[in-house]
């Protein structure tokens, strides 16, 4: 038999098996890349809606917040103004004794405000004192312990990261302490302790994939 029957032979063969069998059902090549676009184009459209969720929901944050700090300026306005009435009235002799009990009280917490600002004012100054043997303190210990973090720039930008955040909640426990708030105070030890345990799986993170790359 030759080479050339044995062709034909195979041929008439695969052609019987499809008759048989049926036509292979499948995706051309433009159908899957119609398909891969339309998913693309889903999963675009849901990150869309999730992006406007959560501007949504930021805005109505930003609402409510702006909401709470009228009313708080709003109630800081009527007392001061409230004040401002009592201590003409007694200026001129007119104070009821429920009403010079109601100006000490307030003279009282007016005094109070007023040395909590002077101790923040003289903290503030402190820390502006020693804010650059304080951030050279810190950049010696970051060196100490990553050497090369000038050459890894996920590095540093994470420790610039760490350093806002705590930064802001330095100063947020300022306030919280010189207010007496002891609510606030512990929501922020609990932040500061969130950020200190993300920041510390952040570099363990970035300190394993650095190692994996140096490796041959």
């Amino acid at each position: 038999m030759s080479m050339r029957n044995v062709r034909w032979g195979a041929a008439a063969a695969a052609l019987l098996v499809v008759a048989i069998a049926g036509p292979v059902v499948g995706q051309t090549g433009p159908e899957k890349r119609t398909e891969r676009r339309e998913k693309r184009k889903e999963k675009r459209e849901d990150r869309k809606e999730k992006r406007a969720e959560r501007r949504e929901n930021r805005k109505e944050k930003r609402s409510v917040r702006r909401e709470k700090y009228e009313a708080s300026r709003a109630k800081y306005r009527e007392k001061r103004a409230e004040y401002k009435a009592l201590k003409e009235k007694g200026e001129k002799g007119e104070l009821s004794d429920e009403e010079q009990k109601k100006l000490a009280t307030m003279k009282k917490r007016r005094d109070e405000l007023a040395a909590r600002h002077e101790k923040r004012k003289a903290k503030r100054q402190e820390r502006r004192a020693t804010r650059k043997e304080r951030r050279e303190k810190r950049k010696a210990e970051i060196l100490e312990k990553y050497p090369d973090v000038e050459k890894r720039p996920r590095l540093r930008r994470e420790m610039n990261k760490h350093a806002r955040r705590m930064a802001f909640l330095e100063q947020a426990r300022e306030v919280a302490e010189a207010e007496e708030r002891p609510e606030a105070l512990a929501r922020i030890e609990e932040l500061i302790e969130r950020e200190n345990a993300r920041h510390a799986e952040r570099t363990t993170k970035l300190s394993a994939s650095a190692t994996e790359e140096a490796s041959p």
